[in-house]
């Protein structure tokens, strides 16, 4: 197995996350009507409204790299994290201004994190503890940034085909 220089494997961290960033259009995600934004489809997929919100509670990485807070409430949690189903009404949700005003504080807060990290610290353990049931996936800080990046990316491709079938 050939060795990664860590400077490379860092600035390949930041760099996907960056890119994956970018491939969600939060820009675009706040043109969107309610309607648009809850259109979901086919049966049983989830609309942009739960996906980019799901996007922003999951973005919030920079506590786990250099222990700041979280921007994430439980309440957030509750509607976008791992296991929530979407809801079909927007009031059940925040303002969609205020996500993306949210998604991009994270993910500011999380690449700012991100290029303050030494060589080394790609191999230390994340700086706050995880939630229990992600704990096998994220033992270190370098699986941190790639599966933020990976995370991003596969649901901003989602965000992609909705924008794409709703004529966007």
């Amino acid at each position: 197995m050939t060795q990664t220089n860590p400077s490379i494997a860092l600035a390949m961290a930041i760099r996907q996350c960056e890119m994956s960033t970018k491939w969600v259009g939060a820009d675009r995600i706040a043109k969107l009507t309610a309607e648009e934004l809850l259109f979901r489809p086919g049966p049983d997929r989830n609309h942009i409204y739960w996906i980019f919100g799901h996007i922003v509670t999951n973005a919030d990485i920079a506590p786990y790299l250099d222990g700041s807070d979280s921007s994430v409430n439980p309440k957030q949690r509750a509607l976008f994290g791992m296991g929530s189903m979407p809801a079909d009404r927007a009031d059940v949700y925040p303002p969609i201004e205020q996500l993306v005003a949210q998604f991009e504080k994270a993910t500011g807060d999380s690449l700012k994190a991100l290029r303050a990290m030494q060589e080394g610290d790609l191999s230390l353990p994340p700086a706050t503890d995880l939630p229990e049931q992600l704990r096998q996936f994220f033992p270190d800080r370098a699986s941190l940034a790639v599966g933020f990046a990976m995370h991003t990316a596969y649901h901003a491709g989602q965000i992609g085909t909705v924008l794409k079938l709703l004529g966007k």
